[in-house]
């Protein structure tokens, strides 16, 4: 089976509100997406998820650049 999910990067919490406004303009396009706000829950082993998401399931990668996103390490991991 291929990848079908559009997976969004941002930094969290400060890019959450252009995350969601993205996420729900590609949804409503007819795409599957993935973004953190929407599946990860407190409890989950997040960077096992998001990796798996990433390697497996993401046919596309789009990054949220911005003045916070490019600094943090965990933006940057998922790069």
């Amino acid at each position: 089976m291929s990848p079908t999910k559009i997976f969004i990067s941002h930094a969290t919490p400060d890019d959450n509100e252009i995350a969601q406004w993205l996420a729900l303009r590609l949804m409503r396009e007819g795409y599957s997406v993935w973004v953190d706000m929407e599946r990860l829950r407190v409890g989950d082993d997040f960077w096992r998820e998001i990796e798996g998401e990433i390697r497996e399931n993401a046919a596309k990668f789009v990054l949220i650049l911005s003045k916070t996103s490019y600094k943090r390490q965990g933006v940057l991991d998922e790069l």
